[in-house]
Parts: C-alpha cells; structure tokens; sequence
C-alpha cells in the first residue's frame, strides 16, 4: 500500500493565493470525492488543505496526483507533496502535534483532528494512520508540555491591541463570527476591552458569547452603524465572500483621533484587501500577524525542539520494528 499527501498552508503559499483555493475548496474536495472516495481524505482548517491518500502503489499515486495537478492548478502551484507512509506520518504527527502551526504548539489543531475523525469511516490503512497519529500525539504534547501552553489566536491580537490603546482607556472591540476563534476571544476576558459580538444567522451564539465575555451581541444588519464608535474590528467568519467592503467605512473615521484597527482572521478573508488603503486604517491579516507569532514561537522552541527529536526517535523505532519483521 502506498501512501501519499498533498497539501497547501500559510508557509507555502501566501494569503492572497490561499484565498483563492479557498474559495474554490468545494470543488477540490469534490475531485478527491468523487474520483478517489474512501482512498484519500481531506481535511480543511484556517492555515491548511491536505489530502491524504493511499493506491496500490506509486504509480497508481502519480496518476491521481497528475489529474488532480489540471483540476486544480492554483492549488498545485503551491503544494508540497509527500510520498510513503514514513513521511506522510510524520508531517501528519507534526501537525497533530502543532508543531507545523502558525503558533507553534497551539491546543486546537489536536482538537480539530479528533473533531475531524469522529466517526469518519474512510480506508483502514488511513484510519490506523491517524488512529496512530493521534495516540502519538497526545503523548509527545503531554510530555513536552504543549498542552499547558495557553497563548493562541486571541492572546496574540490582544497583546497586539494592548500596545495600540490608550492609556486608562476601556476600549470597544466588534468581533464578527461566532466560531472557533470568536469562542477563544470570549474566555480571554480582557477589562481594558469591551467586545461586542456580530452575528449573520447564529444570534443565540452571539449572545452567549456576549454573557461568557461581559459584552454584548449585535446583527451584522446594524454592522455599519456600529464601527464608527469602536476601537478595533475582528473578523473570523466562514465565508466565502468579503464581509466587509470599502462602503462600511465611509463614515467611520469621522472625528476620529485614533486609528481604527481591523484584524481579518479569516480564509479566505473576510476584509476586502483595499480597506487597507484608507487613510486611518489600519488592516492586519493572519500573515502580517507573522512576526508576533514568531515572538511567541520562540518562548516555545525548547518545547517544540524536544517534541520533534521525539518524534524522530518513533520513526526510527518503527523502522526498526519493519525490518525486524523481515
């Protein structure tokens, strides 16, 4: 059996390429469905697509590889690919073990692949990949201390933000989505910020992430009456189109004496890029944040060092257990 992977994230392809695969995802996870059902398996997160694969040999891998490289050539445009079931299984162990994440070591990418597994019924020789993978993982994270690392996504835009606000200010933030990452926004309780958070659909999620918060929820109907008096936007929806335009801001800096801060988390993004350019605004997406992931990063190298010896050392040790067989 021949394993193989192919994927795109923020290391190998920029966010501007990145939200046009993921725009078009729907029909790249329909070639691997339709033509490949039950022998490759995608999963989807905000920095990564990934399809993992099996065939009865190389081959066999190419062929599937070649066709999908003309259904999707943005997406083959910034790929890497993988081939044999070592190396599949240790990027995917790296991954499960958050050591190929944006924040180096982060909790939820583990949880999305248990989330992802859940009673997923694919091909057994990638089932016992991943059965494999995520034992290994929830070891090496425990014994390296990765579970006990508590900064993710929100940490990093409120320290962000805290550098930016004035002094003995108690500032306004509307966060829009009620996702994953509005749901991490929610437990970081910060008194110096008052968030308020905009719903689509989901009200009832808004507003229980308003009571857990000490904020408030709004529709994203009354969006553009609201920017004007706050501080910051966050935006981390799902969408496949651009939440907020040029239009939301023409009123917004009006007597303002301090920038308005946007922080589009999303991909694709949510902020219509030339938002940017207006002049009293200033516009952060998930790569211009790369600079603060990096400072975090570092408090973790030793941990994430450690990590990546260990899993090493399982490869090693799983080779040596093949040739022990023959």
């Amino acid at each position: 059996m021949h394993f193989y992977l192919i994927g795109i994230d923020y290391k190998t392809t920029p966010i501007d390429a990145r939200d046009v695969i993921y725009r078009n995802r729907k029909l790249i996870l329909k070639f691997w469905e339709s033509a490949y059902a039950e022998r490759a398996e995608a999963i989807v997160t905000c920095n990564r697509i990934e399809i993992y694969g099996v065939s009865q040999n190389a081959q066999e891998a190419e062929k599937a590889l070649n066709g999908f490289y003309e259904s999707a050539p943005d997406f083959s445009k910034h790929a890497h690919v993988k081939h044999g079931r070592q190396d599949v299984f240790r990027h995917a162990l790296r991954v499960a073990s958050g050591l190929e994440s944006q924040l180096r070591g982060e909790t939820e990418i583990l949880a999305q692949i248990k989330r992802w597994r859940s009673g997923h019924y694919g091909h057994p020789s990638l089932k016992s990949l991943w059965d494999e993978v995520i034992l290994f993982a929830e070891n090496i994270r425990l014994r390296y201390g990765l579970n006990y690392q508590s900064d993710n996504i929100a940490t990093v835009v409120f320290e962000d933000l805290a550098k930016r606000l004035p002094s003995n200010e108690t500032a306004k933030i509307l966060v829009i989505g009620t996702g994953k990452i509005a749901e991490l926004i929610a437990k970081h309780r910060q008194t110096a910020f008052h968030i308020t958070f905009v719903a689509h659909k989901n009200r009832d999620k808004a507003e229980a992430l308003a009571r857990e918060s000490g904020g408030d929820a709004l529709l994203l109907s009354n969006l553009t009456q609201a920017i004007p008096a706050v501080f910051a936007v966050i935006s981390a929806t799902s969408s496949p189109h651009h939440i907020l335009k040029r239009g939301h801001f023409s009123n917004a800096l009006n007597s303002r004496s301090v920038p308005l801060y946007l922080y589009d988390l999303a991909v694709p993004r949510d902020i219509e890029p030339s938002v940017g350019g207006i002049d009293g605004i200033f516009l952060q997406n998930l790569d211009d944040l790369g600079k603060i992931f990096e400072k975090y990063n570092e408090r973790r190298q030793k941990s994430v060092d450690a990590a990546s010896k260990a899993i090493e050392e399982i490869i090693s040790r799983q080779k040596e257990n093949v040739y022990a067989s023959h």
